[in-house]
């Protein structure tokens, strides 16, 4: 919000001084929160180093293309006179001004002041005073409009009433423009910037007379800005006129009923772009006008334009009134070069008591971006930023747990007959069974067991890098015997570096396969250590340092391609992807579904888990060994089957969407997923995600259709109704094609459709 300041300088000059200065900061509602006072002495000095000032610059006015008439200049005199004279001139008027508002009486003003601004606040400051000289000063040198960069000077008299204004409702903005003498100006250049930015909202009069003029000012709908570009002039009498035409100059006493119909009505602001516009302040104060833009001195034409250029431009761009003007100024002293002063002439005069609204404020119709436009603006708008933030990791966490959620709402529940599970509990590793570790003799004497049987393919998830016990040698060579003797039994082995890595010695590297697991809790900055993929192949160079693991295949994939080969179903790479059987499996890359910054090195793959409860029949050793509790060797023919350990006792747990689950078990699900697309061409299996075009597309769909719908309905109620209708829509298309195989962005598509219906939401409210 704007912050308002108002100085009131009192009854003195610069002969006699300000006994009394009194400077107020108002509330919001005009109340005043904080009253200040003090004084200034007489400075006969600055206010002669003022007129010597004045005087030159309109001696060097003659010289250029200027929008005033009826001044005198002595030709002679001009010739000596020299921007260089005048630009010290004003140096030195700075420097006397603010050595005069240092004087202690003021400056516990200026520091009571300062001690109850923020430098990043906006404010106006008004210097109410009646004497136009003192009106014309350039009070903007103080150093405290240079302190406080949002702070801007406006000029007010003593005496003024609350204006009263009609509450009205247009559904436009309405400007009336008159352009009058152009005689040696271009305004023309005015006309043109007023166009290109409000080309809707203007009534150009050129050249009226009076009686046309005074018809648009009493226009029924009102106005609310009043531009005027051309030629002014003080004469002899001291009353200022505008030329309205090439022949005709008028007061604003002549205009005085049409102009309050005009204020009743909404009139908010009048800019004079014209010179010596302070000569008609006390008019138009007379009129409760509440704002109005004028030009201290006389103004050359380039000056007029740019500055009316940059102001408009910054408010129509959302800068508020003061802003708007403080930085057009400011944009004309790169101009000084040329015309000296240039930063000086503009300044605002108003009405205390009014306080000029942003132009969206003024009337929000006519800046609301239009319903042709409104879609493709805001839909591109939201897809935008939901795609960079998405890129950039943002939504990264959240639409790793909507894919949880995903899976565990289609879950698969039938169980894998292919696959049959060997695994050690407590009971079979207590002292009383088997211990821990268990020996070599008994995993052979296991293996010899189920061979007999013809399975498929054996998987051993239990680390053997050296004979157990130490000193049954035997023991271990039977082991090392029997899984040589047979291709399909396959060990494993782990690490990516000497002094990590453990391998099987004595076993080729044709029968390891390595159990490497890979949580995303890097991807989450810690967040999630769940277990989502899965490293079917890795690449030569994954592993950068030697390792005891040189095996370039996962265990899974190792069993899963001894068992297809028995049932002569072909595994082959198409690019850089596996195929299995008919269907390609698609690699993970760095961008893939919810994955935006995945070290995608090696051929890696979603793992589509089967079943919370049983993955597949389960068994302990002692049931093998035993063939007690109902066991049947002959369930091993055919069958995968996966020997390893889940005793609790034994940490091989990790986090899984399904919750914590053991290694042997996730590699387990591995395999039961690459036999199903394999064999079954169960799309359910077969996880893919779109490319990126094609996310962006979904983004996109979602946003132009929040947009489009929130927009075009009356109602908030049935705005809110319509934007839950298309989250329940988001939510269940996900989950339909996750149930289908596809992971398409749930987390973006639910942003989409907020963000975008809350502008439809915006638009109906600000209306």
């Amino acid at each position: 919000m704007t912050k308002t300041l108002v100085l009131k300088l009192g009854q003195g000059n610069w002969e006699t001084g300000f006994p009394v200065i009194i400077v107020q900061i108002l509330e919001d509602n005009h109340l005043i929160s904080t009253q200040l006072s003090g004084s200034l002495p007489p400075n006969f000095n600055l206010g002669e180093l003022y007129r010597r000032w004045r005087s030159l610059y309109q001696s060097l006015a003659k010289s250029l293309s200027y929008r005033g008439d009826g001044l005198e200049f002595d030709e002679e005199e001009a010739d000596y006179i020299s921007d260089k004279e005048l630009i010290e001139l004003g140096k030195r008027l700075k420097t006397e001004l603010n050595n005069w508002l240092a004087f202690p009486s003021f400056a516990k003003i200026d520091s009571g002041l300062r001690t109850r601004l923020e430098t990043h606040q906006e404010i106006r400051l008004i210097f109410e005073v009646n004497h136009r000289e003192l009106q014309r000063f350039p009070w903007h040198l103080w150093h405290f409009f240079t302190d406080y960069p949002y702070s801007e000077l406006c000029i007010s008299v003593n005496e003024y009433e609350k204006i009263q204004q009609a509450s009205i409702t247009r559904k436009n903005l309405r400007i009336l423009t008159i352009l009058g003498n152009s005689n040696q100006i271009n305004i023309t250049e005015d006309r043109a910037i007023l166009t290109n930015l409000f080309a809707h909202n203007i009534v150009f009069l050129v050249q009226p007379n009076r009686r046309e003029l005074e018809q648009y000012l009493w226009d029924k709908e009102g106005w609310d800005i009043l531009f005027f570009a051309g030629h002014a002039v003080v004469e002899e009498d001291s009353e200022a006129k505008l030329y309205i035409n090439d022949y005709e100059k008028i007061e604003l006493n002549y205009l005085q009923y049409s102009l309050i119909n005009a204020v009743k009505k909404g009139l908010r602001l009048a800019i004079l772009n014209c010179c010596n516009g302070l000569d008609f302040i006390d008019e138009f104060s007379k009129l409760n006008i509440p704002q109005l833009i004028v030009m201290r001195e006389v103004v050359p034409d380039l000056i007029a334009q740019e500055f009316l250029k940059h102001f408009l431009s910054n408010y129509a761009a959302g800068e508020s009134f003061y802003l708007s003007v403080r930085k057009a100024r400011e944009r004309l002293q790169g101009l000084e070069a040329e015309f000296p002063a240039a930063s000086w002439l503009p300044v605002i005069f108003q009405n205390s008591t009014a306080l000029m609204p942003s132009l969206r404020e003024l009337n929000p119709d006519s800046l609301r971006v239009k319903p042709q436009y409104f879609i493709p603006i805001t839909s591109l708008i939201t897809t935008i930023l939901l795609v960079i933030i998405r890129w950039s990791g943002g939504m990264q966490t959240w639409e790793l747990k909507a894919f949880d959620h995903l899976l565990n709402k289609t879950q698969i529940q039938e169980i894998d007959e292919r696959i049959l599970v060997i695994a050690a509990d407590e009971q079979d590793i207590s002292k009383n069974n088997y211990g821990y570790p268990i020996s070599d003799r008994i995993i052979a004497n296991l293996l010899q067991k189920i061979i007999a049987h013809q399975p498929a393919a054996i998987g051993i998830d239990i680390f053997r890098d050296q004979p157990i016990p130490a000193n049954d040698s035997q023991g271990n060579e039977l082991l090392l015997n029997t899984i040589k003797q047979h291709e399909n039994v396959i060990a494993i082995c782990t690490g990516n570096n000497l002094s990590n890595s453990v391998a099987p010695p004595e076993v080729t590297p044709e029968q390891i396969g390595y159990v490497d697991l890979y949580d995303d809790e890097y991807l989450t900055l810690g967040d999630s250590d769940r277990v989502r993929r899965y490293l079917l192949t890795s690449t030569p160079n994954l592993f950068t340092q030697k390792s005891d693991c040189h095996t370039s295949y996962s265990f899974a994939w190792l069993l899963a391609y001894h068992y297809l080969q028995r049932q002569n179903i072909p595994i082959q790479t198409v690019k850089q992807d596996w195929q299995f059987g008919a269907k390609t499996l698609k690699r993970l890359e760095k961008r893939s579904g919810g994955y935006q910054h995945l070290d995608a090195r090696g051929n890696q793959i979603l793992i589509r888990y089967r079943n919370r409860k049983a993955l597949a029949h389960q068994f302990a050793i002692r049931d093998v060994l035993t063939e007690n509790s109902g066991f049947d060797p002959t369930w091993f023919k055919d069958r995968i089957v996966i020997i390893g350990i889940i005793a609790p006792s034994v940490p091989d747990i990790h986090d899984t969407p399904y919750g914590e689950i053991p290694g042997l078990l996730i590699h387990a699900h591995v395999v039961s997923q690459l036999l199903s697309i394999a064999q079954e061409n169960d799309q359910r299996f077969l996880i893919w995600w779109f490319p990126q075009w094609g996310e962006i597309l979904w983004i996109a769909t979602w946003t132009i259709a929040s947009s489009t719908i929130t927009l075009y309905l009356p109602k908030i109620s049935q705005k809110g109704a319509s934007i839950t209708i298309l989250l329940i829509l988001v939510y269940g298309s996900s989950y339909l094609i996750f149930r289908a195989g596809g992971w398409v962005p749930l987390i973006p598509g639910i942003l989409a459709v907020i963000l975008s219906g809350s502008c439809g939401f915006y638009t109906l409210l600000k209306k």
